[in-house]
């Protein structure tokens, strides 16, 4: 099975398709905290394929990406639907393939017990519909109300539609996106922290070998 999520250090980029929160279909938050762990700041590429999945696990990649210390592009291929839209939204700079399609809608779950159970789960979806909406308004301007609109409806969009929405800032034109960086200007791979702990490592094994041969000659 192909790798569904890859992350290319050297070229600070990392790509994403399949479903939002699954490790075996598609791609987790897990994944992309791990990636970015340790990255340092500077640009970074996200190329991205989801049909939706998992809401918190959406929420909490959008936060990874969103408070990342660069500026984040992302480009769609062919789809972001559902919960691909908000990982999609924690971009700076968001392009969108011309066959690119966007779809947005109302929450789902499948839930069991009695009536009590059933309204507190609606509740939930209730309050789930609004942050997504909110984050729609903060993002695109437009009232969280009008898009509850559109997701109560499942609303899809071509990608003329999603720039027009404002959801998606530009349609990709030729071969390239974003500002990747040339391979002389690009950022280190690893943070100072670890080129510390590698440099004290060092340091450390050179003080033992000194040891050792201090003991030999005598």
């Amino acid at each position: 099975m192909a790798k569904l999520f890859k992350f290319d250090l050297l070229r600070r980029k990392i790509t994403a398709f399949g479903y939002v929160g699954d490790d075996v279909e598609g791609f987790t938050e897990y994944q992309f905290n791990e990636a970015l762990d340790n990255l340092e700041p500077g640009d970074l590429w996200l190329h991205l394929k989801s049909d939706g999945g998992s809401i918190e696990a959406g929420m909490s990649i959008y936060n990874t990406l969103h408070h990342f210390p660069g500026q984040v592009n992302v480009m769609v291929d062919t789809m972001a639907a559902s919960m691909g839209v908000t990982v999609m939204l924690a971009g700076d700079n968001i392009q969108i393939s011309k066959n690119g399609k966007v779809m947005i809608h109302k929450s789902a779950t499948i839930a069991m017990g009695n009536a009590r159970d059933f309204r507190g789960v609606a509740q939930i979806l209730d309050l789930l519909d609004q942050q997504t909406a909110e984050l729609y308004e903060e993002k695109t301007g437009k009232s969280a109300d009008y898009w509850l609109g559109l997701m109560e409806k499942e609303t899809w969009m071509g990608a003329k539609q999603a720039v027009d929405e404002g959801l998606v800032h530009s349609i990709r034109e030729g071969t390239s996106w974003g500002r990747e960086p040339a391979q002389e200007a690009r950022k280190p791979i690893f943070s100072q922290r670890h080129t510390g702990e590698l440099a004290a490592k060092l340091a450390e094994v050179q003080s033992t070998w000194q040891q050792i041969n201090d003991y030999l000659s005598k």
